[in-house]
């Protein structure tokens, strides 16, 4: 029982104790007393209830005195069953009730079974899960007829056989559902867009009831089976997208049909389509073209497509050919019903489709109208619940009871709970489970790391304040401000548990992480795979140069051909920032590996990409690495298969593992660099091969250059070290052979020659300098981006700065001022801050101990030479740092980094 006090001012003059109130035989284990009361709340699911009682669900009023003040007399509103209040997440069609027993009838002394909040419900929020609110009646234990399904009371979701249930705001349907999921590509489907109400959906015979979601966590809809829907998109947004992905979940079984038909620009004229069932994938099977609705609805095959050019529709349908076994499936035979249209020409604008299509109305029997239920009186809680068990005992301790428990890693003992920051959670590529705990009043991280830990996950994350969920590697979608997670935690208000479901307080467990991957290749940056070494080169180069960049180093562009390799390398590439060449190639009939061998499985982004000339696959960093086709000629890092032999010798004569060439007079040591490269990258590339960008500015060197250049090409242009006039520009041989120079922006991206100079005395190349064991590479320079500094700095030889030492960290604040990137970033498999090589960091070059226990300033880190500090930055944007890299000493001798 509570006991409601009424505060309003005009008893500010009165002690509590004579305030007017209201006293209520039932309270609410909320912060809100007021608030709805219910004993079981639908949300996301799939969630299904059986066995359960429900009693003393009253809808109570308050007295006289709150109704002199307020001017109308509040209730407290309650129901036995109703919907999460703040729901962003659309429910599954497939979450049910069976086995319900009630303590009152529906109505009774206003008690209601169901209640569906509005704007003027306490606490209500109207958010995209509230506008698609539904779940079934497996077995009419609530609304008095088996196999129906509860629905908002709309003409989108109900029909003529519906029973409407005002007092709920719902109605009881006797159909099935099918729940409705809208991905794609490009214009308002873009994902910068498509959280921003992109999509208008209506059923063909109701076009008048338009459903239209923010899509905030999604594009998904309940809707009917056997019904017709099209989908057409928000034109005041932005243009037609490129790609459309349907899927049809929790619903769809044999000989369930659903129409769908697709608004795209009138000036399409080719589409590309893919179908898991029945398998279409426009290179051994094909959709079949039709000519008329009428033929599409009665096509049973559903490969039929039917394109209404004049009204801009592209329609088919969708069905599955299994039912479902068990409740938990997602789909009917494990084999979800995708169909995905890509659109090959038309206008990139926006697609006005004002057509309304007849509805989709096939020969199937009418339900039978659903009635009222009757009520005979209270039924009885006997035999509800969960099953009792024989002989069980409270659980001691976990040593007393948990022989078999996961043991922590050893790390992790003085730390099981220790926090890491505030993350970001992409609400599509999620790091964090979607099975949630909830817990209303007593949620803390300790509880949450606690229940991870049981799990064997290594991570907790908390979000609402009240919602713990586990996982096994955090940060690859970045980190959130950290005043977003700003949610007290409502087992202890002294604690933050996150933000929204998109701001996650992340914890460590205790469980024990994997071991790391052993290290192989240039620098031990590369991790073994069945005998091969994988290596990311950051560089950004095409993909013809990315594959001759892997053969230099003794191996190819990456052959991915299972998904166990698949899934090894995305973890690997959990610190890259962007997108990545591998080695397939297209045929006329299909994509092959470099070596010959056809491509068989594939981490397609969209279902299987047609080959397309000139057009090579990459994995794309945003989607976490799926499969996507773009130009050759595009700039991208690149991942090798490499040999766990040394690299194949260069046959040259002079400089740096003798990879240059002795010419001209006085001998001059040339190397050219076929890869065509920016200026900036170019004078650094010519930096890590211990040399420097050729040079015009000295006419002996002028004349070996030109003569030297003529004989390898003589129709690209080269940077050169020259005289610019213009700030932005340097100078470039337009044609050698003519010896026109040019000036040009320093972004071009063109060939260049470097000179390699002979080992100075010191040990270090002309313009690196000494300190220690070490060679520095000092230009001043800075950039925004981690991944920026470590493509500029790290090669077979060099890197982007380590600092392994107080002495290091003088000698460095002695050579420069500001703040220098360093080979540093922490890697969420691992949870530690490592180097590219993967080896941890000293940690007594932080400032603190505690350096793991708050990221949220950053994941990568930056050496403050003032303070001789290490301190977390963003690993791209803000104002970025220098770039320094490093060299062993005697570099002809050695191939690791110096220490």
């Amino acid at each position: 029982p509570f006991i409601y006090t009424n505060t309003s001012s005009e008893y500010d003059h009165l002690p509590k104790e004579e305030k007017p109130s209201h006293s209520f035989d039932r309270s609410y284990s909320d912060n809100k007393p007021d608030a709805i009361q219910s004993g079981l709340l639908m949300y996301q699911g799939p969630m299904y209830v059986d066995n359960c009682y429900f009693d003393r669900y009253y809808n109570l009023y308050y007295n006289d005195s709150f109704v002199n003040t307020w001017g109308f007399r509040p209730v407290h509103q309650s129901a036995a069953i109703s919907f999460h209040r703040s729901n962003h997440y659309p429910t599954v069609p497939r979450n049910g009730v069976k086995n319900l027993k009630f303590g009152y009838c529906n109505g009774e002394n206003n008690a209601f079974r169901v209640f569906m909040g509005n704007s003027t419900s306490e606490g209500w929020e109207i958010l995209d899960g509230n506008e698609l609110v539904t779940f079934h009646d497996y077995d009419g234990s609530l609304t008095g007829t088996a196999n129906t399904q509860v629905v908002l009371d709309r003409p989108f979701y109900v029909g003529p056989e519906c029973l409407p249930h005002p007092e709920w705001s719902m109605s009881v349907c006797p159909y099935k559902y099918a729940q409705l999921i809208v991905r794609g590509e490009g214009g308002v489907l873009s994902s910068s867009l498509i959280d921003q109400w992109p999509i208008l959906l209506s059923r063909d015979d109701q076009p008048q009831d338009v459903i239209k979601i923010q899509g905030s966590t999604g594009l998904k809809y309940p809707v009917r089976i056997h019904k017709s829907y099209t989908i057409r998109f928000n034109t005041s947004l932005g243009d037609a997208p490129t790609e459309v992905e349907i899927k049809a979940k929790y619903g769809l079984e044999n000989n369930d049909v659903i129409r769908i038909g697709v608004c795209f620009p009138k000036t399409t004229t080719s589409f590309n389509i893919v179908s898991s069932w029945p398998k279409i994938n426009s290179r051994s099977t094909f959709p079949t073209w039709v000519d008329s609705l009428a033929e599409l609805d009665a096509d049973t095959t559903f490969t039929a497509f039917y394109w209404d050019s004049s009204n801009g529709l592209l329609f088919f349908k969708m069905s599955s050919n299994a039912t479902f076994t068990n409740l938990d499936q997602e789909a009917a035979g494990d084999l979800v019903p995708e169909v995905t249209v890509t659109r090959l020409d038309g206008d990139n604008s926006p697609a006005t489709c004002t057509y309304n299509p007849a509805p989709y109305n096939p020969q199937v029997p009418t339900p039978t109208s659903v009635t009222a239920a009757t009520c005979n009186g209270p039924d009885s809680p006997k035999g509800l619940g969960a099953p009792v068990v024989e002989d069980y005992t409270i659980p001691g301790s976990r040593a007393e009871t948990c022989a078999d428990c996961p043991v922590p890693d050893v790390v992790h003992v003085p730390r099981p709970s220790e926090y890491r920051g505030c993350f970001y959670e992409d609400s599509l590529l999620q790091d964090f489970t979607t099975d949630v705990t909830e817990l209303r009043r007593s949620m803390t991280p300790q509880f949450c790391a606690s229940r991870c830990f049981q799990r064997e996950l290594p991570f907790a994350g908390l979000y609402y304040g009240n919602k713990c969920v586990c996982s096994s590697i955090v940060g690859r979608n970045g980190l959130s401000s950290s005043d977003l997670c700003n949610k007290q935690c409502t087992g202890d208000s002294g604690q933050i548990c996150g933000g929204s479901s998109r701001d996650i307080s992340v914890f460590t467990s205790g469980f024990a992480l994997p071991p790391a991957p052993a290290r192989c290749g240039p620098l031990s940056r590369g991790v073994y795979y069945q005998g091969k070494c994988l290596h990311l080169n950051y560089v950004r180069e095409d993909f013809w140069s990315a594959e001759a960049m892997c053969q230099s180093q003794g191996g190819s562009l990456s052959k991915i051909d299972s998904e166990e390799k698949m899934d090894f390398i995305i973890t690997y590439l959990l610190n890259t920032d962007d997108d990545v060449w591998f080695g397939a190639k297209a045929e006329v009939d299909n994509w092959y590996f470099l070596d010959g061998t056809p491509v068989t499985y594939g981490n397609w982004r969209l279902g299987f990409i047609q080959p397309q000339e000139n057009r090579f696959l990459y994995l794309q960093e945003y989607r976490r690495y799926k499969w996507n086709l773009i130009h050759w000629d595009r700039y991208k890092m690149s991942l090798c298969d490499l040999s766990l032999e040394a690299p194949p010798a260069v046959h040259g004569n002079c400089g740096y593992k003798n990879r240059g060439t002795s010419f001209g007079i006085g001998k001059t040591c040339f190397a050219p660099i076929q890869n065509l490269l920016s200026y900036q990258d170019a004078w650094f590339m010519c930096k890590r091969m211990f040399g420097r960008m050729a040079s015009i500015v000295d006419e002996t060197e002028r004349i070996n250059l030109e003569a030297f250049l003529n004989g390898i090409d003589d129709n690209q242009r080269y940077w050169v070290e020259g005289s610019p006039t213009t700030e932005g520009f340097q100078q470039a041989y337009d044609e050698v052979v003519s010896r026109t120079l040019i000036e040009s922006a320093e972004t071009k991206r063109y060939r260049s020659a470097c000179v390699l100079d002979p080992e100075s005395t010191d040990g270090c190349a002309s313009g690196w300098t000494k300190d220690g064991n070490c060679c520095y590479l000092i230009t001043g320079q800075t950039v925004t981006s981690y991944s920026q500094a470590a493509a500029l700095c790290n090669s077979e030889t060099t890197s982007l700065l380590t600092v392994d030492s107080q002495d290091e960290s003088a000698s460095i604040k002695a050579m420069l001022n500001g703040t220098v990137w360093l080979d540093l970033r922490y890697n969420g498999a691992l949870d530690n801050i490592v180097k590219s090589n993967g080896e941890t960091a000293p940690v007594d070059m932080w400032p603190t101990s505690n350096y793991l226990q708050n990221l949220s300033d950053g994941l990568c880190v930056a050496s403050d030479a003032a303070s001789e500090t290490w301190v977390h930055t963003p690993c791209s944007g803000g104002t970025g740092h220098q770039v320094v890299c490093e060299a062993p000493l005697h570099f002809y001798e050695k191939s690791a980094a110096c220490r």
